[in-house]
């Protein structure tokens, strides 16, 4: 037996029912009281309710979602509103003190049904004087992440080098600032990477081109690449 609806200039749509249900059974689906997002699909909760959500695989770890790009001004729409990424224009020269390195910080609030989020960030580092010496973290909000520490030597004058950076956070649990595990995650944190250099005789430059080609000493700034994958299930 079908359900048949009649368009309103010509044709129609029909739904149309099995040959048999399982055991014969008399079954009621329940429809949704609004419209869902673009891309979304309609599914049943095992019950017979339905309702409007994301599609494909439901069950195992997936990425939910996930941007990288240039530090540049560029724009974001993410599930949980927009992300503008710095536009980095210029050279860091590192200090001792823990400075933020331009370009690393984001505030992001990952979808629902996230257990982990990946940070990761590459950028140009070079080491102005011989065996010079760099630290860094990540920090998330107030946070200093311990296990999320790094330490460089150089071991030329000049050394230049790409760095990649690269940090995954646990979500569920109990909150630690020494994994960076957080028990939940449903409003902005703010995640960013700090460097500093061991005193005024080990400098480090960061955000910076090096050698490169047949132009030799470049010295110019060159813009990070950032990204964010949050994974989980649907």
């Amino acid at each position: 037996m079908s359900i048949k609806l009649n368009a309103q200039s010509g044709g129609s749509v029909a739904l149309d029912a099995p040959t048999q249900t399982t055991n014969s059974a008399d079954l009621v689906f329940k429809l949704p009281v609004a419209d869902g997002s673009a891309g979304q699909v309609l599914k049943t909760d095992g019950s017979k309710n339905l309702s409007f959500g994301a599609g494909g695989n439901t069950g195992g770890l997936q990425v939910l979602e996930q941007f990288y790009s240039l530090a540049d001004g560029s724009s974001f729409t993410t599930s949980q509103g927009t992300i503008t990424l710095t536009n980095v224009t210029s050279v860091l020269n590192l200090t001792q003190s823990f400075q933020t390195l331009d370009g690393s910080e984001i505030t992001y609030t990952p979808p629902s049904g996230t257990v982990q989020v990946i940070y990761e960030i590459q950028f140009g580092l070079r080491s102005a004087d011989s065996s010079a010496i760099l630290g860094g973290h990540l920090r998330i909000g107030a946070d200093t992440i311990l296990d999320s520490r790094f330490g460089l030597r150089g071991s030329t004058n000049y050394s230049d080098m790409l760095y990649y950076f690269k940090y995954g956070i646990n979500i569920g649990g109990s909150t630690s600032s020494t994994t960076g595990r957080q028990a939940a995650w449903t409003s902005g944190k703010t995640l960013k990477l700090e460097l500093n250099e061991h005193n005024d005789s080990y400098e480090w430059i960061a955000n910076i081109l090096g050698n490169y080609g047949s132009d030799g000493h470049q010295g110019v700034c060159m813009r990070p690449r950032i990204g964010i994958t949050a994974i989980g299930t649907v």
